[in-house]
């Protein structure tokens, strides 16, 4: 399943499109492996940018 176009993406679509559990996901974010910004101060965004960065730097 193919990324949508867009600028941000929740942390579920990012997950998902990966193939890793929920779980490790939200770790490597507290841990800093993955960068987010938060909207509204509450919802978790990815750029698309770390998006390309994680195919081709994938999770060690």
């Amino acid at each position: 399943m193919p990324l949508p176009e867009k600028s941000y993406y929740r942390p579920d679509e990012v997950y998902k499109y990966f193939g890793i559990p929920k779980s490790t996901f939200y770790k490597r974010m507290r841990n800093g492996k993955i960068k987010y910004i938060l909207v509204g101060g509450i919802d978790r965004r990815i750029p698309r940018e770390e998006v390309e960065r994680m195919k081709v730097d994938p999770f060690e």
